[in-house]
C-alpha cells in the first residue's frame, strides 16, 4: 500500500451516473472552468479552475493551485472522483 484510501470504483464513461452530473455541476460552481482526463473509459481526474480576485486567495487555503495568465488569476483544484454505489454518490480518493 502506498497510503492511499480506495473508496468506491471509478466513473466508467459506459454508464455515468447521476449522482457525477450533481457533484461535478457543484464542484464547477456558476463561473468555474472544469476540464477531465478520460483513460481506458474512465473519468481519471477532475481539475476545477476558479477565477479569483487576486493571489491572496491563498490565505486560508488548505490545498489547491494557483495559476495566473494574461486572462486573469485563477485558484486551481484537483479531484479524484469514485462511485460510491452503496451511498449513491461521488466520494472523493484521499
Amino acid at each position: 500500500m502506498n497510503g492511499r484510501i480506495y473508496v468506491g470504483s471509478p466513473v466508467s464513461t459506459d454508464n455515468i451516473p447521476a449522482a457525477f452530473y450533481k457533484w461535478f455541476e457543484k464542484v464547477k460552481g456558476p463561473e468555474g472552468f472544469a476540464t477531465m482526463e478520460v483513460r481506458g473509459g474512465e473519468i481519471q481526474v477532475v481539475r476545477v479552475k476558479m477565477l479569483a480576485e487576486n493571489v491572496k486567495a491563498v490565505e486560508q487555503l488548505n490545498y489547491g493551485k494557483i495559476t495566473a495568465d494574461s486572462s486573469g488569476v485563477f485558484l486551481e483544484r484537483t479531484y479524484i472522483p469514485r462511485y460510491s454505489k452503496d451511498k449513491d454518490e461521488i466520494v472523493l480518493e484521499q
